[in-house]
């Protein structure tokens, strides 16, 4: 997943490597969510060149368009959705 950065948790500030911990801070615990922190500059490049193949082949857009903005690790085991 080289296009998040770090989990960042929102009470101390605290950045974890995305295998290191699941959705709370190791330090503050239940109240220390983490945010996920992407890389906008791959995030932006893998977005708008899916949005382009999609366009060219006139794929039927979905809910999936936004994969890059996700948390996702592999794509293989998503259900389809159309929305």
């Amino acid at each position: 997943m080289d296009h998040i950065t770090c989990l960042k948790c929102v009470k101390c500030g605290r950045e974890y490597d995305v295998n290191e911990t699941m959705y709370t801070c190791l330090a503050c615990g239940i109240e220390g969510t983490l945010d996920v922190v992407y890389d906008m500059d791959v995030v932006a490049k893998r977005f708008l060149r899916r949005i382009k193949k999609q366009t060219e082949v006139c794929t039927p857009m979905s809910i999936w368009k936004y994969i890059d903005l996700l948390p996702i690790q592999d794509e293989r085991y998503l259900p389809y959705l159309q929305v």
